[in-house]
């Protein structure tokens, strides 16, 4: 998967650039576009590449997955590739970026979309627009722990959040280093991290929308492997609101 990010240049840090070269001010300055374009430079170990008539630059962050970043038609560029991606064919599709001017300028969003122009063969567009950060939405979160202690490590989170589009299963989980599965007869997606402690991997989330508007996310920290983790969303049951409060008031929850 390959995620694009856009934005005001003067607002937009874009990978694989460094802005060190940014004078530091004594007290709160806005800089310019040109100022922020300007001090953009390519960090050491990335590798330049022609794009929309400028250059552009990609790298591997520090986990290994590939970015890259550049500025132009006033606005800065972001694209972060999973896994399945080279650098090959990340170049090929930022080369099939395309400016497209709104129709209407909206606030808090730049004066041109981006579309790729032709889509490279193989990809599909999963999300067309800005996802639904900015939605209202209703949400609820538990926390399950071993023996009750409160901690990063050993834990069960459980968050459910309603009100957003079909687009709010991306909302808080941008899913590039996930692969989509199925689960409890929808479609998800299933995120777990390489790093492992005694009890399994660091990290496994497992995200999906449970119903139009519900978007359901679990997420185990050095507890459960997947299977692990997806039997126990398979068993989770629905609840009314009287239900769940008496939950969580039990002792045991306490």
């Amino acid at each position: 998967m390959i995620r694009v990010e856009y934005a005001e240049s003067q607002s937009m840090a874009i990978p694989c650039h460094s802005f060190l070269s940014l004078p530091m001010p004594d007290g709160a300055v806005e800089y310019s576009a040109d100022e922020w374009t300007d001090a953009a430079t390519p960090i050491a170990g990335s590798t330049p590449f022609a794009v929309a008539a400028t250059t552009g630059s990609f790298c591997s962050d520090p986990s290994g997955l590939l970015q890259a970043g550049w500025f132009t038609e006033n606005i800065g560029v972001s694209l972060s590739a999973g896994t399945g991606v080279s650098p090959t064919e990340l170049v090929q599709f930022a080369q099939s970026l395309k400016s497209v001017p709104l129709a209407e300028r909206l606030k808090g969003r730049p004066s041109v979309d981006l579309v790729s122009d032709p889509l490279p063969a193989g990809r599909t567009v999963l999300v067309g627009e800005d996802v639904p950060f900015t939605q209202q939405v209703t949400e609820t979160s538990w926390v399950a722990t071993v023996g009750g202690v409160d901690g990063i490590a050993g834990q069960l989170n459980v968050q459910t959040w309603q009100g957003a589009d079909e687009q709010g299963v991306y909302a808080k989980n941008a899913p590039i280093q996930a692969q989509r599965i199925t689960i409890r007869g929808h479609d998800g997606y299933v995120y777990a991290s390489k790093q492992r402690s005694v009890n399994g991997p660091m990290e496994v989330e497992i995200w999906w929308t449970e119903a139009p508007g519900l978007v359901v996310s679990v997420r185990s920290t050095e507890l459960f492997d997947i299977n692990e983790l997806t039997t126990i969303i398979e068993q989770m049951i629905p609840v009314d609101a009287a239900a769940y409060n008496t939950f969580i008031g039990a002792p045991a929850n306490s």
